[in-house]
């Protein structure tokens, strides 16, 4: 293969570099001495006990101290509770420094501002009981973005029952009820307390803040690494609260998968009954949210930390620990958790005694709480807007898998005018991926006489004002499949065909065929071109005479029988090439199915006599395509032919193919369930395979698995780079949702000596070790390269792998 391998950049510094992301491929040594690669978690959204967290030096801490919270005042005396609060904020803040964590206050101007939140890895809430809207906004895309946050007794929460009335708080000095603190007349100081949109990333359920009468116990509740980091073993981490205050008791969302308990209240340790009843409940947790982590103490943790009033030196001992591993913790990006946001609405409306009744239900269908402006909007027949209305003139929050009803707009009507009248129903939420406030909206459809309406029947539901992040990266694309394997062949032979004088024809109607074909076009370095059924186009037309320009000779290599790739297609392709003065040479391949076209054109291929892939094959599923699009690249790179088996045996024509090339290694692609361990051991039976090397090793006898085609693919890509040769510093992107725009990346991805990954090209979440990959190379991000259009990978995706990376 003729390419040129440009040399690879230096490692570069990177501002948010934590201990988790210094490299990307881990190698160990196993007991028999063969090396294996490491691997990201086979499970999407894990919530570990044992992850790696980041040491201080590494981590930089933002300790809030906004004004908007410490204006608070006593609420019988009146006097304000700055020194009170500022005491605390300064205690905290000097336990973190005496532990080598690089800490500085951020302020109310700061808290609104998402640059100034990058700067850190972890902000630290003591006692901040109100936020503004913008600070709410930042804070939420910090977390959105991969910030860490641990809260003491801090940020806004909300009650999640949908029986009550949003809008009204009895409980905070308001409306006479005398309350613990009252703030400044301002609703931004206000209403946030209960309902602010970070509730979200909290995603539990507050039930109530009771007076607990000390000394009460909070007693662990899991073994997450916060709790287990630096204890000897039994040592208790139960802390004592010596003092009768207000503490926040919660619930575990329904449905929220994102949360992990740490401590929970025991209050039947003393000898005060009346605070029994909140024995038991959740007193602080972990969340992971998207990119972030996420700890609250629903207690008064940074008062536990400091041996006196509150708390004994055993306590305060392992307050501090406790706090310290949080921060370490939320402070260390390295997982994603997806939680998808996604309602559904439904309604109906009616009319009588002149007016018009409309009753609206929104349920939450994602994984994470929601509140946003629930709305109703009628218009007229002629478009006229006769009505606008808000449930409660609030926002309504949603946990997940909930659903809340507003019933009964009534909107006065005396002779509606005939025709169609139109009820837009919305709800619209906060989605930092979507570019801010997606509305979710269906429309009531209801027809009128003039004197009656007819009963409502509901339209489709959309998302509008739905946007995505800004994007990252180049895309190689064309409208369809054809002409974007047109853009590949366009990237990756600029000028023109190589001196094999080779372009591969296949059907772009089917993968079977075309799936073996990477390594005969990496064998010739020739671009791979897929066909339609109804034969040659115009556009296919002018790439054959750009890549023959001024060629004597050209060679079309057809992968495929004639049903695949008709006769009168490739005698087209000859005519276009004749008329511009070059002579073409017809050479088919192909057998009686899949398996007879591989074996022909692994036998056109061969397999490499010398090097580490000597007479090796890599062996695939012939049922599907993700596994063989994954290795594309390798293949083609080294000439590996690619064979492809049924799931339990071996067919007839790949033996055969076995035995004329001589294999003595395979390499294996994909799990159990697409190459099973009856296969494997036929192959070691009969001589093709070496046995006893451990998947994911770094031998041409391992099998390289994950839990699904992207686990898979990245499993490839470590291989491929660390015993392959392929280079990272560029990565190709290919949708694992369909095959056409891999089937022919793989020659292009090896001629640049690039690897390939597969990922969902809807949601970034449909991939998330993807995602946990990609935020393991923020220290050294890769250029990326998208194949195919928005709809094989969109440019909310694209959004979203900009985030992962830190960009």
């Amino acid at each position: 293969m003729h390419r040129t391998r440009t040399p690879q950049r230096p490692l570069v510094p990177h501002l948010r570099l934590v201990a988790l992301a210094v490299a990307c491929i881990l190698i160990a040594q196993s007991a028999s001495g063969t090396a294996t690669l490491g691997t990201e978690p086979a499970h999407a959204n894990p919530v570990t006990a044992q992850s790696v967290v980041a040491q201080p030096a590494a981590l930089r801490v933002g300790i809030v101290h906004t004004v908007t919270a410490a204006n608070t005042r006593n609420y019988r005396s009146g006097t304000r509770l700055n020194n009170y609060y500022t005491g605390r904020v300064d205690q905290v803040k000097r336990l973190l420094d005496s532990q080598g964590f690089v800490t500085a206050y951020v302020d109310d101007a700061g808290l609104a501002s998402l640059a100034t939140l990058r700067q850190f890895d972890v902000l630290v809430f003591t006692m901040t009981l109100a936020t503004t809207p913008a600070q709410r906004t930042a804070i939420l895309a910090y977390a959105s973005e991969g910030g860490g946050i641990v809260g003491s007794f801090a940020l806004s929460r909300w009650d999640a029952s949908p029986s009550y009335r949003f809008g009204y708080l009895p409980f905070l000095g308001m409306h006479g009820y005398p309350g613990v603190f009252y703030w400044p007349a301002s609703t931004a100081a206000l209403k946030p307390w209960e309902w602010g949109e970070i509730s979200e990333i909290y995603n539990v359920k507050f039930r109530d803040d009771p007076r607990m009468y000390g000394p009460y116990n909070l007693e662990s509740a899991s073994s997450h690494w916060i709790l287990t980091n630096g204890f000897a073993a039994g040592e208790s981490r139960r802390l004592v609260d010596r003092l009768n205050r207000f503490n926040e008791i919660l619930y575990t969302m329904p449905g929220a998968r994102n949360v992990t308990p740490l401590y929970r209240y025991n209050t039947r340790v003393d000898r005060v009954t009346t605070d029994d009843v909140q024995s038991g409940h959740l007193a602080a947790w972990t969340s992971e949210y998207y990119f972030g982590r996420f700890v609250y103490f629903g207690f008064h943790m940074h008062d536990l930390i400091v041996e006196g009033q509150s708390a004994d030196a055993r306590t305060a001992s392992v307050a501090r620990r406790v706090l310290v591993n949080s921060v370490r913790w939320a402070g260390t990006r390295s997982t994603y958790f997806h939680l998808p946001k996604a309602v559904s609405m439904t309604g109906s409306a009616w009319y009588t005694r002149e007016t018009l009744f409309i009753n609206q239900t929104v349920t939450n269908r994602g994984g994470v709480s929601l509140r946003g402006p629930l709305r109703v909007e009628v218009r007229d027949p002629a478009g006229q807007v006769v009505y606008r209305g808000q449930a409660y003139d609030d926002l309504t929050p949603l946990p997940p898998g909930w659903s809340y009803t507003h019933r009964s707009y009534q909107i006065p009507l005396r002779n509606p005018r005939p025709g169609t009248w139109r009820i837009r129903m919305t709800y619209q939420y906060f989605d930092y991926f979507r570019g801010g406030w997606p509305i979710a909206e269906r429309t009531l459809f209801i027809d009128s006489t003039g004197r009656a309406m007819s009963g409502s029947r509901l339209g489709a539901q959309a998302l509008t004002n739905a946007g995505n992040r800004p994007v990252i990266g180049s895309r190689i694309a064309g409208n369809n499949r054809y002409t974007t394997t047109i853009a590949l062949a366009n990237h990756g032979w600029p000028n023109g065909a190589s001196t094999s004088n080779t372009v591969i024809l296949a059907t772009g109607a089917g993968y079977a065929d075309a799936l073996a074909a990477a390594p005969l076009a990496g064998r010739l370095d020739a671009p791979l071109l897929l066909l339609p059924p109804t034969g040659l186009t115009s556009e296919i037309s002018g790439e054959l005479r750009r890549l023959f320009s001024g060629r004597q000779n050209a060679t079309l290599l057809v992968v495929g029988g004639e049903a695949a790739v008709s006769q009168s297609a490739v005698n087209a392709a000859r005519q276009v090439l004749a008329a511009a003065g070059t002579t073409v040479t017809i050479d088919r391949l192909w057998g009686n199915d899949r398996y007879g076209t591989a074996r022909a054109i692994a036998q056109r291929v061969g397999t490499p006599s010398q090097g580490a892939f000597a007479r090796t094959a890599i062996v695939v599923s012939g049922e599907n395509y993700p596994d063989a699009l994954a290795v594309g690249a390798l293949a083609a790179e080294h000439g590996i032919p690619l064979l492809p088996v049924r799931p339990n045996s071996v067919p007839s024509d790949i033996e055969s193919a076995l035995q004329t090339l001589g294999i003595q290694n395979v390499t294996i692609v994909g799990g159990s369930a697409a190459v099973s361990p009856a296969v494997e051991q036929w192959l070691e039976t009969n001589g093709y395979r070496r046995p006893g090397v451990a998947d994911g090793s770094l031998n041409v006898n391992t099998r390289l698995a994950g839990a699904n085609r992207y686990n898979t693919a990245l499993a490839v890509k470590r291989y491929s780079v660390a015993f392959g040769g392929l280079r990272d510093q560029t990565l190709f992107f290919a949708t694992g949702r369909n095959w056409p725009d891999a089937l022919a990346l793989g020659p292009v991805a090896a001629r640049q000596g690039n690897a390939a990954i597969l990922i969902d090209g809807t949601e970034i979440g449909g991939s998330p070790t993807v995602a946990n990959y990609l935020m393991s190379r923020r220290a050294t991000p890769p250029t990326c390269i998208f194949i195919g259009g928005t709809g094989a990978i969109s440019d909310y995706v694209r959004g979203q792998v900009r985030i992962a990376l830190g960009r």
